[in-house]
């Protein structure tokens, strides 16, 4: 397992606040699949963080939380062989009640039916015109590049400060 490390400061107290970077690369996994056979612009779908978000030595952000994306382009697959077309970008990640504003563009496009239109033409007959090309898609499991968009503060551990300073219960 690869671990993703923010640039912070560890010897922070864990009482205090980290801050994750802007910048700070993500391993996202695709929920469902979004396919340009079903989806149009403006659809969301939902994105899990793979893996956890590391400083120094504490997991300030576990793996497994939920998140979105957004649908900007779908262009179906078309006559002539011509493949669908799918733009996505990344929002957020929902961490205890806030955001965390993600980024990160996901393209597709399916594959062409170019090679069935140059055979069918070459036998002569009409089928060509109506062979098509493949739906554009991001497979349910894929696991896909991002960053943080911009630096967030993690709350503060709950309970953590009195364990930290030393002071009696």
């Amino acid at each position: 397992m690869v671990v993703v490390e923010s640039p912070a400061r560890p010897t922070e107290p864990a009482s205090a606040a980290l801050l994750v970077a802007r910048g700070t690369p993500l391993k996202l996994m695709i929920l469902n699949e979004v396919t340009t056979k079903t989806a149009k612009a403006g659809d969301t779908f939902v994105v899990i963080l793979d893996q956890p978000i590391i400083i120094g030595d504490r997991v300030v952000v576990p793996a497994g939380l939920r998140g979105l994306g957004e649908v900007t382009l779908a262009k179906g697959n078309g006559g002539l062989g011509t493949s669908g077309k799918l733009t996505t970008r990344l929002l957020y990640l929902d961490f205890k009640g806030s955001h965390i504003a993600i980024t990160g563009d996901i393209r597709s496009a399916g594959n062409g039916g170019t090679d069935q239109v140059i055979l069918a033409s070459l036998a002569l007959t009409p089928w060509g015109l109506f062979a098509r090309g493949n739906n554009a898609k991001l497979k349910a499991g894929d696991i896909v590049d991002a960053s943080v968009a911009e630096d967030y503060k993690v709350p503060p551990v709950a309970g953590a400060a009195a364990m930290n300073t030393g002071a009696p219960r």
